[in-house]
């Protein structure tokens, strides 16, 4: 008879997120490959009406459910905007039948608020998974108060999806040491293949501006489209192609005819994940005009396929950028500033090709393998304390 003890039990985590975001998937992937840790994610729904990706739940690889549930959708204090609170009657009944040995809550919402209440019953430890910034956090309801004061002592660690993320959990009260640095991932390697690729083949018209985003309020893009006037009267060839769509498209449209740029502007509608690389590899600039972001996977999709960025301040990932090295850093409500560097960017090759390096080097922090190590080594140690 065999006697040899058998090997110790995988620890097990319950990540829980909002929706199933194309930017997510690698990291839960890579996640899921490893052999030291067993993970399933529960979304709150596949997909929220604000977004018009196109996923496949059932091509997901790694273990997960959609909980059945509502959403509901209040108007934001600011913005032309409504927030997301998602109901999830069943999350507490999967989560008993899961058993974890440690959950990591997305944000401080209804579902970290039922993950807390699980917890606490179960005596497991719960995690905090946060991309809010002081920024998008500075017109917080007292609901959103009351949430990030009950939760936030209570939460055994905290992982930021950017510096900024990372300040503001500490600015609610969360302890220093516990709060961990997980940036927002991308298949950095992936991307850029398949930019250079396309640009092998494809190298564009040349003077080629770029945003990609959702054309909503805080995009910012009537800034970007007032300073693009100038960068056409000043340098007649350049071309503004916007990627995206939302209930400002009318308004842009507008906005760029009353501003003589009719044709010099391209509003090109929403281009799926799976083809955005193209929209990279033919530009010679990317403006991210942002007057709020938490993080801004863009850029990095921008940076990675080797295009020189300038961007907002109100995003998180300028935390990774230094003005004048890495990107141009510009507020989008100083307009003048805003045409300025566009100017200086596509007059400037050298200047272009510094950008690119730097862009390149930067990204490779957000690549999926590398965040995951975060996420896991935070779960590992805190589960397998206990589970002894």
């Amino acid at each position: 008879m065999d006697s040899s003890p058998l090997p110790p039990r995988r620890p097990r985590a319950v990540i829980l997120n909002n929706e199933i975001l194309p930017y997510r998937i690698p990291l839960f992937t890579a996640l899921h490959d490893r052999s030291d840790l067993d993970t399933t994610v529960l979304f709150s729904t596949a997909r929220s009406r604000e977004r018009a990706w196109r996923i496949n739940p059932g091509g997901l690889t790694f273990p997960h459910r959609i909980l059945p549930g509502i959403c509901l959708h209040p108007p934001k204090s600011y913005l032309s905007e409504r927030r997301s609170i998602y109901i999830n009657p069943t999350l507490f009944p999967e989560l008993v039948r899961l058993r974890p040995d440690a959950v990591v809550a997305y944000e401080f919402s209804v579902p970290s608020m039922t993950a807390l209440w699980y917890s606490r019953l179960a005596g497991i430890p719960l995690l905090v998974w946060s991309e809010c910034t002081p920024v998008s956090d500075r017109h917080l309801t007292s609901g959103q108060r009351w949430t990030r004061r009950v939760i936030i002592p209570r939460a055994a660690g905290f992982f930021g999806t950017s510096v900024p993320a990372c300040r503001n959990l500490i600015a609610l009260g969360a302890p220093p040491e516990r709060v961990h640095e997980a940036p927002q991932v991308h298949q950095v390697k992936r991307i850029a293949e398949q930019a250079a690729e396309v640009r092998h083949h494809d190298a564009g018209g040349g003077d080629c501006v770029l945003f990609v985003g959702s054309l909503i309020e805080r995009k910012g893009i009537p800034f970007l489209l007032r300073a693009f006037s100038r960068v056409r009267a000043a340098r007649p060839s350049a071309r503004l192609r916007i990627v995206g769509d939302g209930p400002q498209r009318g308004e842009l449209a507008g906005l760029a005819d009353k501003l003589g740029l009719r044709e010099s502007v391209e509003f090109a509608g929403f281009v799926q994940p799976a083809d955005i690389h193209r929209e990279y590899a033919r530009a010679d600039a990317f403006v991210l005009p942002s007057l709020e972001d938490t993080f801004a996977v863009v850029a990095v999709e921008a940076m990675a396929s080797g295009v020189p960025v300038i961007c907002s301040p109100f995003s998180g990932v300028s935390a990774y950028l230094t003005d004048g090295r890495d990107a141009f850093i510009v507020d989008p409500n100083n307009v003048g500033l805003l045409a300025e560097r566009i100017l200086g960017l596509l007059d400037d090759p050298l200047l272009q090709a510094r950008f690119r390096e730097r862009g390149r080097e930067i990204v490779q922090r957000f690549e999926a393998e590398t965040v995951a190590e975060v996420f896991a080594r935070e779960i590992l140690r805190i589960a397998r304390r206990e589970i002894r």
